[in-house]
C-alpha cells in the first residue's frame, strides 16, 4: 500500500508541476521584454528631448562658421586684388567678377544660411577706386558685409541683410584685412562711408574725388 500511495502522489503532483513551469517562464520572459522595451523608449525620449536642440544648435554654429570662412576668403581675395591693382579697390558694379579669379570657386560667395543666393554678400560702394592706404580708421570701416541683394550688389548699410542670419549678428570684412562677427548693437560702430586720412587729396582711380575728413 505505501508504494501505491507513493505512486499516486507522484502521478498527481508530477503533471501539475510540469504544466505550471512553462507558464511561469513565459511570464518572466514577458516581464523582461517589457522592461527592455520601456528602457529603449526612455532612451529614445531622452535623445529626442535633449539631443534634437543640440543638433539644431550644431547646424546653426556650422553655418555661422562657414559664413566666416567665406568672408575670410573674400577678404583674402580683396587683398590680392589690391596687390595686383596698385592698391586700388575694385569697381562697385563688378566687384564679384573682379574677385572671382582670386577665390577657389563661386561657392565662396554663397552664404551657408542663404544657399539660394548666387552671392550672399555686398560691397561698400564708397570704396570703389580708392587706395587702401588713404583710408582713415580702416579697421572700423566696412568693406564686405552680408546682404541678400545678389551678385555684384554694392552700396551701404541699406543693403545689409534685414534679419541677421547668424545668432543675431553679421560678418564683416574691413579694408585693413580684418574679419569679424558683430551683433546689430555693435555694428553701428562701423563707418559706412570711407574717410580719407587727414591731409590726403588723392582722387579715385575712376576720376571721382574721394571723401575728405569732416
Amino acid at each position: 500500500m505505501p508504494k501505491v500511495k507513493y505512486a499516486t502522489v507522484v502521478a498527481n503532483s508530477g503533471p501539475h508541476s510540469r504544466s505550471t513551469a512553462p507558464s511561469q517562464r513565459g511570464h518572466t520572459r514577458a516581464v523582461t521584454i517589457g522592461c527592455f522595451t520601456f528602457g529603449i523608449l526612455l532612451v529614445v525620449a531622452y535623445l529626442v528631448y535633449f539631443g534634437y536642440p543640440l543638433l539644431i544648435k550644431g547646424a546653426v554654429v556650422r553655418k555661422k562658421s562657414g559664413c566666416m570662412d567665406n568672408v575670410k576668403a573674400l577678404r583674402s581675395a580683396l587683398q590680392m586684388y589690391l596687390a595686383d591693382n596698385d592698391d586700388a579697390f575694385p569697381p562697385a558694379s563688378t566687384w564679384c567678377d573682379a574677385l572671382m579669379p582670386y577665390v577657389h570657386s563661386q561657392a565662396t560667395f554663397v552664404c551657408p544660411a542663404a544657399p539660394k543666393l548666387r552671392c550672399g554678400y555686398a560691397y561698400l560702394s564708397g570704396l570703389a577706386g580708392l587706395k587702401s592706404s588713404v583710408i582713415e580708421d580702416p579697421s572700423h570701416t566696412v568693406a564686405i558685409f552680408e546682404s541678400d541683394q545678389g551678385w555684384n550688389a554694392a552700396g551701404g548699410a541699406d543693403l545689409l541683410v534685414k534679419e541677421p542670419r547668424h545668432i543675431g549678428g553679421d560678418h564683416y570684412a574691413t579694408p585693413d584685412g580684418g574679419v569679424r562677427w558683430l551683433n546689430r548693437i555693435q555694428a553701428p560702430d562701423f563707418h559706412w562711408q570711407p574717410i580719407l586720412r587727414s591731409g590726403v587729396t588723392e582722387t579715385r582711380s575712376s576720376g571721382q574725388p574721394a571723401l575728405k575728413p569732416p
